[in-house]
């Protein structure tokens, strides 16, 4: 019973498992293993030597190999001899930059490591072989940096994935790129990799592949396929003409027959950003339309639907308020019926900007509907115009009630520019006891791999510095994280290169992190980001 089950045990435990127990009470098991191992292990671990001495030079030679990425198969399983094949891509170079790499890659924080994956992916070269189990090893752990990653394994990293269970993840690595005849046999992430993977595709294949199973799917497993669609979806509908735009419509209307709500949902969302001469974007404006009139004096006036029109289940619309809505039942209506309009509708149809459209909504009674309904749909449909309108609102000191989307989102949607003037207002009018959560939306609000610009750079630094004396005062340890995250976010040329606070106490309290600062900026500059 004892060896059947050691035989289903990773060989490193089953050499665990003989050492606790002494090599005197049975005979050594020495593992299957790969023909280049198992000489090594002949070699090192000859018969004639002492079990004892035999069981730690084994073990010693497969935690090496371990190290490298070399995980021993199951015993009892068929051993195949395994060759990385060749790159394509060059590795990044020997010299500071590689040295630079595996400090980045050892000791620096997520936003670095990102930062540096992406610039290698953009340069076109792979992670030295040397640093791969350590790259493939951060993926694993965190699956955020996996899409900067997985182009700059190369052929041996996803070879590596292949022979080492903890990195499976990356088998669709450079080399082993998974293709639409790898569907049946592909794993769920897999699959949602493929559908996002940059170029052509075609979508008559790709939906065909996916409806051939999507009954099989759960409800959570089918909203991250569609998800996973839905650019391709979108830009198929955008042609109006395509064969495409017809095939994409015609998937999506039967996922409004779907028994999930969430499912039914995005299908309708996704459904409603085709142009206003389709179908179902036709019947939503047809709908708004009627409530909207014009005023006497010039102005508009929105009169929600007094009744729930049964047809409007038919496209996902809900009759009944959630427990949890704040809105009332006629707003509810409205809401939804609002949600399903393009922003450009608005702005068309009443002659109106949009921040001029939002001060007219924040007057209305039924504003909450206007603007609730406004911002999830800037969540589909980006618009920076929009997104200026509506930030004041969502800043406002007394926010709406399930209101979408945040502030950094709003944020992230304006040009640089204007982005950066925004937080420098917001800086101002807040004062520098607010500082703290701002930095932090602001750091936020910087996808992988993006800097501030060099001027607001530069602003940035000198304000979270003078915040240091108060904060140390306070013993904010917040600060100390957050300016490790700060530095990773400015713009190479303000990069600070040396920290000296101003008195002792801030110097005694910040020190190790600023010395955290510099060690990353130094990284950075090594590296060239």
């Amino acid at each position: 019973m004892t060896m059947n089950t050691n035989m289903r045990m990773n060989p490193l435990d089953v050499l665990g498992h003989q050492a606790l127990l002494g090599t005197q009470r049975g005979a050594l098991q020495i593992p299957a293993l790969e023909p280049a191992f198992a000489a090594l292990a002949a070699a090192a671990c000859p018969p004639e030597q002492d079990d004892a001495l035999r069981l730690l030079r084994l073990a010693g030679i497969l935690g090496v190999g371990e190290r490298a990425g070399y995980q021993p198969p199951p015993q009892g399983a068929e051993v195949q001899p395994s060759v990385a094949p060749a790159e394509i891509l060059p590795v990044l170079a020997e010299g500071t930059r590689r040295g630079a790499l595996a400090d980045i890659l050892d000791e620096g924080p997520e936003r670095l490591i990102h930062h540096a994956l992406l610039a290698l992916g953009q340069e076109g070269v792979l992670v030295p072989p040397a640093l791969l189990p350590r790259a493939l090893t951060l993926g694993a752990r965190n699956r955020a940096l996996r899409p900067a990653l997985t182009p700059v394994l190369g052929a041996r990293g996803a070879w590596l994935a292949g022979i080492n269970s903890e990195w499976q993840y990356a088998q669709g690595a450079e080399g082993h790129r998974l293709s639409l005849d790898d569907w049946d046999s592909a794993s769920l992430p897999e699959r949602l990799g493929l559908i996002q993977a940059p170029g052509p595709l075609a979508l008559e294949a790709l939906l065909a592949r996916v409806e051939s199973d999507w009954r099989s799917l759960a409800a959570a497993e089918k909203l991250s396929v569609l998800e996973a669609l839905a650019p391709r979806l979108r830009t198929a509908m955008d042609a109006d003409v395509d064969a495409d735009t017809d095939r994409a419509e015609a998937f999506l209307n039967a996922l409004l027959q779907e028994r999930s709500k969430e499912v039914r949902s995005r299908a309708a969302l996704l459904l409603s950003t085709q142009p206003l001469s389709r179908d179902f974007a036709a019947r939503m404006v047809g709908r708004v339309a009627a409530l909207l009139a014009p005023t006497p004096e010039g102005g508009w006036q929105i009169t929600p639907p007094t009744e729930f029109d049964p047809a409007w289940k038919q496209d996902t619309l809900e009759p009944k308020l959630p427990k949890s809505e704040s809105l009332g039942e006629r707003a509810w209506w409205l809401f939804q019926l609002i949600r399903h309009l393009p922003l450009a509708w608005w702005t068309t149809r009443t002659g109106l900007i949009p921040a001029a459209l939002v001060a007219w909504a924040r007057a209305d009674m039924w504003s909450q509907a206007l603007l609730r309904a406004w911002g999830e749909r800037l969540m589909l449909q980006p618009d920076p115009a929009w997104a200026e309108a509506l930030l004041d609102v969502v800043l406002a000191s007394k926010p709406i009630p399930g209101m979408l989307p945040t502030a950094e989102q709003l944020l992230a949607q304006l040009p640089p520019a204007a982005q950066m003037l925004r937080w420098r207002q917001l800086w101002e009018d807040r004062g520098q006891k607010n500082a703290l959560p701002l930095v932090r939306q602001i750091i936020d609000t910087q996808p992988p791999g993006a800097c501030l610009t060099p001027e607001f750079s530069g602003w940035l630094w000198a304000a979270c510095w003078a915040c240091l004396p108060a904060a140390a005062q306070a013993w904010d340890y917040t600060w100390r994280q957050v300016l490790q995250d700060l530095v990773c976010v400015l713009a190479p040329d303000a990069l600070p290169e040396a920290c000296t606070p101003a008195d002792e106490r801030t110097a005694q309290f910040f020190g190790d992190a600023l010395a955290q600062v510099l060690r990353w900026a130094a990284l950075r500059r090594q590296f060239g980001i």
